[in-house]
């Protein structure tokens, strides 16, 4: 096992060593930065589920083992294929199906997920995934939009601290119910220098001194 863990091991052995008996040898050359791509997926159909998820984690996997790898019945060698950064956009939406939450939560954190798929997980069921497409960069303005009325105050939040987020959707969070939610919208609204229009365009007269406050604004 040791031998295979080697980072200075040759790709030579390691395909030798990929068809030793004993998983533990070929879980530690799944995982070996050095074993060559055409191993890996040799190994990504091994029938020892510990050798899959090794795969699925290696960072030399190819996008088609990974692709292989999206359908294995093994729950975390599904995760690692969820926010594999070689992971292709395709599969990333086939995955957004997966009936795993911690596998949707994977596809709605990772950087490639394209803003469609996204728009698909955000009326997931579960509010954790909603959350993290929340957070995430590639989410449309007009998702982030729906996402500002979710009934999650964890949600909101995530919208209000998105840099994607739209000026009126944050002045829309700058009044949320949630003093959390309120007060990163209004923190937004300050880094891009916009927290003064947005007071002039929400403030009432009953909250005014209350407004100028949270805003940072005094007359």
């Amino acid at each position: 096992d040791l031998i295979a863990e080697n980072p200075n091991i040759s790709p030579e052995l390691l395909s030798i060593l990929a068809k030793d008996e004993k998983s533990s040898v070929r879980y530690s050359v799944a995982g070996n930065q050095k074993t060559l791509p055409e191993v890996l997926k040799v190994l990504a159909k091994d029938e020892n589920s510990s050798v899959r998820y090794s795969v699925a984690g290696n960072e030399k996997t190819l996008p088609e083992t990974l692709a292989i790898l999206a359908k294995d019945e093994d729950d975390f060698a599904r995760y690692s294929v969820a926010q594999h950064p070689n992971t292709s956009p395709e599969v990333l939406s086939i995955l957004a199906k997966d009936k795993d939450d911690v596998v949707r939560i994977k596809i709605a954190e990772n950087k490639n997920t394209l803003p469609e798929t996204l728009a698909i997980l955000a009326t997931d069921e579960n509010s954790s995934v909603r959350d993290t497409v929340a957070q995430n960069p590639n989410t449309s303005p007009e998702v982030l939009k729906v996402l500002a009325k979710d009934e999650s105050s964890y949600v909101r939040y995530s919208v209000a601290g998105n840099e994607k987020t739209l000026p009126e959707t944050l002045a829309i969070l700058a009044t949320d119910e949630d003093e959390y939610v309120r007060n990163a919208a209004i923190e937004n609204l300050k880094k891009r220098n916009l927290a003064e229009t947005i007071y002039n365009k929400v403030r009432s007269e009953e909250h005014t001194s209350e407004l100028q406050s949270r805003f940072g604004i005094s007359y």
